[in-house]
């Protein structure tokens, strides 16, 4: 069986699929996730590609390694807000100096899924006790959070029109985010 779908607003993809593994609504996604015959799990996140095991680490270590050696100072205190599937999480981990994980996500119910179906991308990352959960919108998160962050890690669905995450793509946003920064925090983000 063949799977099409959209991957950007002007072009689509067909993959061979052997098994759909879940469907379900969330009070703010759609997920799905797919078993392919070639590239491992496909997740399609209100019907848009999301991430294919295949190639996964390709976009969470471009999100996490680049700002994690843009100082010389080492990070202690991070936060990730989206990034519901684990690994973002999972390459953070990897820096021994990091203390502290703080994880804002709008769905709980998405990192309950990614637990029971995506331990091929997150690798056990959640159960980790330097990470935090916080399930709430991730502008308002910022909008009281009074911590200092070495690293905001943004790792989010593309900013649709009726997607709480198109709130996170504008100006206040990133005024909010610099207030949450130490002097030399950075910033890391991919849509």
């Amino acid at each position: 069986m063949r799977l099409s779908f959209p991957i950007n607003r002007t072009a689509r993809m067909e993959l061979e699929v052997k098994s759909l593994l879940i469907s379900q609504k969330t009070p703010y996604h759609k997920i799905e996730i797919w078993e392919t015959s070639h590239y491992g799990k496909l997740v399609l996140c209100n019907e848009w590609l999301q991430s294919i095991e295949y190639d996964d680490f390709i976009y969470d270590e471009s999100l996490v390694h680049p700002a994690f050696n843009m100082t010389n100072s080492p990070f202690k205190n991070i936060l990730i807000i989206g990034g519901s599937q684990g690994g973002i999480l999972r390459e953070v981990l990897k820096y021994k100096s990091v203390e502290k994980i703080t994880m804002v996500d709008i769905d709980a119910d998405f990192i309950k899924i990614s637990k029971e179906y995506l331990a091929c991308m997150h690798k056990g990352s959640f159960d980790d006790i330097r990470v935090r959960f916080i399930f709430e919108d991730g502008r308002k998160y910022l909008e009281s959070c009074e911590e200092r962050y070495d690293a905001i890690i943004v790792g989010l669905t593309a900013p649709e029109e009726h997607c709480p995450s198109v709130f996170l793509y504008t100006l206040e946003w990133y005024s909010l985010v610099s207030k949450c920064l130490t002097n030399e925090g950075v910033l890391s983000v991919l849509v």
